[in-house]
């Protein structure tokens, strides 16, 4: 399981499907990442805990920054180090799945508390070098709020479209399926500061910047509005 916030509806899946859980992998130590962990160790003592960080009361298998890959019941895991919402947050690739916590959302991407722009560009960098089938896990629900702030950026048929379907979706679901890597690289502009087109679109005082002066500008824009 990847970064259970909470206990309860974890073990109540866990037992409903009579499961035997064997590992908790998590992507940073924020609470709503963590909280349940501790009281899901405590129900299955044997079940290993995985992260980058150390966190008190938790005994954990270190990811150090040099590990590229765990392995979990004979399963290889990749390893991605994906800094910028926090300095050692860490992504989990097992293919086709990306469980990448609060580094990509649909449509967008995580905070940054310590103003890590360059790492969490180069994270997101990381990110779009996988397979484009690759099916993005996020920790949170946002895809509305995203999508909302892209619209005066992306005005294209494809993004429209697809605004209008997950619309629809969230009126009958809480969340939406994981995202493939592919349609993110069309709907989120985060991905897309490497595009020269989308770079054709914002306006820069200065002829000449790199990528990630772009992903600055839009991601301070974002911090900057306020969405209903």
């Amino acid at each position: 399981m990847v970064d259970p916030g909470s206990y309860k509806e974890v073990i109540k899946e866990i037992k409903k499907n009579f499961l035997i859980p064997k590992a908790i992998l998590l992507t940073h130590s924020h609470i709503d990442h963590i909280n349940g962990a501790s009281k899901i160790k405590n129900i299955y003592p044997n079940i290993k805990i995985f992260s980058s960080e150390k966190i008190n009361s938790l005994k954990i298998h270190q990811i150090k920054e040099k590990t590229n890959k765990i392995f979990v019941i004979n399963k290889k895991i990749k390893i991605l180090h994906t800094p910028g919402h926090t300095l050692k947050h860490i992504s989990y690739y097992i293919k086709p799945y990306l469980f990448c916590g609060d580094t990509v959302f649909s449509g967008g991407c995580g905070k940054l508390y310590n103003e890590e722009y360059f790492l969490m560009y180069n994270s997101i960098q990381k990110i779009c070098l996988l397979p484009n089938n690759t099916l993005i896990c996020s920790g949170h629900e946002y895809t509305i709020s995203n999508l909302n702030f892209s619209k005066k950026f992306l005005k294209n048929i494809f993004f429209k479209n697809y605004f209008i379907f997950v619309k629809k979706y969230l009126t009958k679901k809480k969340i939406l399926p994981p995202t493939r890597l592919k349609i993110e690289k069309k709907i989120n502009i985060f991905l897309l500061c490497n595009n020269v087109k989308f770079q054709k679109k914002i306006f820069f005082k200065n002829e000449f910047f790199y990528p990630w002066d772009l992903f600055y500008y839009i991601r301070n824009l974002k911090n900057n509005t306020k969405l209903i």
